[in-house]
């Protein structure tokens, strides 16, 4: 099986990370292949609110871009594999740093972030960036919408998320250069109106309703976990499965 690819963008406090989280997972248990999740967010990094386990020094991805000739031991050095898991390995900065902390990345395809996709290319069957809002000043970011063959935007279901939804996507869509792999709107408040922010979404494909028990995880810093409830048809995790169905190179 090819390489799958796959950058997920969209507006700020989506839920980007939690989406990429729980396709992870399900790639890890459905598919038993191995997935690296690649955090472009320097400032507030997922892992120092993901995973409870995380440590606090170390597995720093600043670093490993700075390494002039990335090897597979170093992302190995670097990796963080979350408790529960085997197959889904994480990359990301860490407490307390951001971009500053490192040499700058000028441009999206410096030779750093090259032999870094290069190497991870080599070592996982998929590859996930959860990426920024700002894929313009973001090279983590712009890297994966420049060079990734599936790119999935996410939308948070309220008035200002449908604004930048707007004015960000025909950009978006510029910069692709295709059709978007999937479009979601995420509610991520239980926002009553969903119904009209849905039907102002012109290239909307998926609806991922609230759901309490996503809301817990993430303050137990356990957002890699599944989500169990299965109080109707349409949950989120039924919507998860659905979004990984069909874009997922199975």
């Amino acid at each position: 099986m090819a390489i799958q690819r796959i950058m997920i963008t969209g507006a700020p406090y989506s839920g980007k990370t939690t989406l990429s989280l729980k396709i992870a997972k399900y790639i890890e248990k459905n598919l038993k292949k191995t997935v690296i999740v690649v955090f472009a967010q320097d400032k507030g990094s997922p892992t120092t609110y993901a995973f409870y386990e995380m440590q606090e020094e170390g597995q720093s991805l600043g670093a490993l871009i700075s390494t002039p000739e990335i090897t597979e031991e170093d992302i190995k050095e670097t990796l963080f594999i979350p408790k529960g898991t085997k197959d889904i390995g994480i990359l990301g900065y860490c407490k307390n740093e951001s971009f500053y902390d490192h040499p700058e990345i000028i441009d999206g395809h410096s030779s750093q972030l090259k032999n870094l996709f290069m190497a991870l290319e080599r070592m996982a069957d998929y590859i996930i960036i959860d990426g920024t809002s700002d894929y313009e000043n973001n090279s983590i970011t712009g890297y994966g919408i420049d060079n990734f063959d599936t790119t999935i935007y996410v939308s948070r279901a309220d008035v200002c998320s449908l604004s930048y939804y707007r004015s960000d996507m025909p950009l978006l869509k510029g910069v692709v250069g295709r059709p978007l792999d999937a479009v979601i709107l995420n509610d991520i408040n239980a926002f009553s109106g969903v119904d009209v922010i849905e039907e102002r979404m012109s290239d909307l494909d998926y609806v991922l309703p609230y759901e309490v028990q996503v809301f817990e995880q993430s303050l137990q810093g356990q957002m890699i976990e599944e989500i169990t409830a299965k109080k109707r048809r349409q949950n989120f995790g039924y919507m998860i499965n659905e979004i990984c169905q069909n874009i997922l190179i199975q």
